[in-house]
């Protein structure tokens, strides 16, 4: 008799061990989207205050080359900027948001790793091409100030290309402060390294064109080094289609 009551209460008696995994894990999985959310709405600020920061930098930069370098210097390197953003566009092909697109659904370590190498050689093949068409036409045409601003496009396109594809990444892996910090140091570099420039008495199109350059190059290797993981140089002609289709 006591031993079939024993029974039946141990049959009746609550499972209380699964009952409180569950809420364990359910707990766990609330705080790690908590963080991923928190993580997110902390790299979007940051790159808020990047954004800021740089429109304040720039506007920076637009007073120190009005007041160091002539309007004709200015227009030109204006003029300038204008064609590497034409010439980045074309080079872009889509490919810096179906990169970072492609990187946050991949898993596996080794294909983002493939996916990285591929992009980056498709995309200085791809600047290598327009930048040979940029001086032939430049070598083709009479010497004048417009060959001249083409001769110098293809330095500024490799630079600006790159730093796009890099920071496209940097999303990929939903590091947004990175790519703030990029931002950062390209902004902050070129104001001066200009200043710079400026008091040494350099007043051509050299002085505006050497501190964006070499601020791009700082920008450029530092989101470069900030990509997780090894790079490969590597060519997988599936992982193209795929990026450009």
């Amino acid at each position: 008799m006591r031993s079939s009551v024993w029974r039946s209460r141990r049959s009746t008696r609550p499972p209380t061990r699964p009952l409180m995994r569950a809420g364990s894990a359910r707990l766990n999985g609330d705080r790690s989207s908590t963080l991923s959310l928190d993580g997110f709405l902390g790299g979007a600020a940051s790159v808020g205050a990047a954004g800021a920061a740089g429109t304040a930098l720039g506007l920076a930069n637009t007073v120190i080359a009005a007041r160091f370098f002539s309007e004709e210097v200015f227009g030109s390197f204006v003029l300038l900027h204008v064609i590497t953003a034409f010439l980045a566009a074309i080079c872009s092909l889509g490919l810096d948001m179906a990169v970072a697109r492609s990187l946050s659904d991949v898993v596996s370590d080794d294909e983002r790793q493939e996916l990285v190498g591929t992009a980056i050689l498709f995309r200085l093949g791809a600047v290598f091409v327009v930048s040979l068409v940029v001086w032939a036409i430049a070598l083709g045409g009479r010497a004048s100030a417009a060959s001249d601003l083409l001769m110098l496009a293809p330095l500024l396109l490799v630079l600006e290309s790159s730093r796009s594809l890099f920071k496209a990444m940097l999303q990929g892996w939903f590091m947004f402060s990175r790519i703030a910090l990029a931002d950062l140091i390209a902004s902050t570099a070129n104001v001066a390294l200009l200043l710079l420039v400026a008091l040494l008495g350099v007043r051509g199109i050299a002085g505006l064109v050497m501190p964006r350059a070499a601020a791009l190059l700082a920008a450029s290797g530092y989101a470069f080094l900030a990509i997780p993981g090894r790079k490969r140089p590597t060519i997988r002609w599936p992982l193209i289609r795929r990026l450009i289709r």
